[in-house]
């Protein structure tokens, strides 16, 4: 196994941040590991924006939960009653989904680390047979959880 990856810079970047560091993150399912290039500090980031998902449209419940956070009274302009049940749909979409996908949440993000463990153990020792099975085994059960 050998690291065919590389992060290219010139002399003005490396003048510019000399302490910038690559990280080699783990390939997952590709053939190729994903590099970070890390050159300032890092900044403290706000809360998590909200994502919405189009499978949660195909969950029985999905429906029931806008129409009843939608439902939410509110007084006031009818730009702040827009925000305030745009804000209570959102939080109400955020514990649905926390509460019907967590534990595929929670699955996925322990077979990605089962994958990010195998591989970087099988980086060390590229010619263990028994890592190598290890980590085709991880990737089968990651890519399992991401289907």
């Amino acid at each position: 196994m050998c690291q065919l990856d590389r992060v290219l810079v010139n002399a003005s970047f490396t003048n510019s941040y000399p302490h910038s560091l690559v990280h080699y993150l783990a390939a997952g399912i590709s053939d190729h590991s994903p590099m970070q290039v890390s050159y300032e500090p890092a900044f403290p980031t706000g809360p998590k924006p909200f994502k919405y998902f189009e499978m949660w449209e195909a969950h029985p419940t999905f429906w029931d939960t806008v129409e009843e956070a939608w439902s939410t009274g509110v007084n006031g302009s009818p730009i702040f009653r827009l925000v305030k049940k745009i804000n209570a749909t959102k939080l109400a979409l955020k514990q649905w989904n926390k509460h019907c996908f967590g534990l595929v949440h929670h699955a996925l993000q322990l077979s990605r680390e089962e994958l990010t463990t195998a591989q970087s153990l099988l980086h060390d020792n590229p010619l263990d047979s028994n890592l190598i099975i290890t980590e085709q085994s991880a990737r089968v059960n990651y890519q399992k959880c991401i289907m």
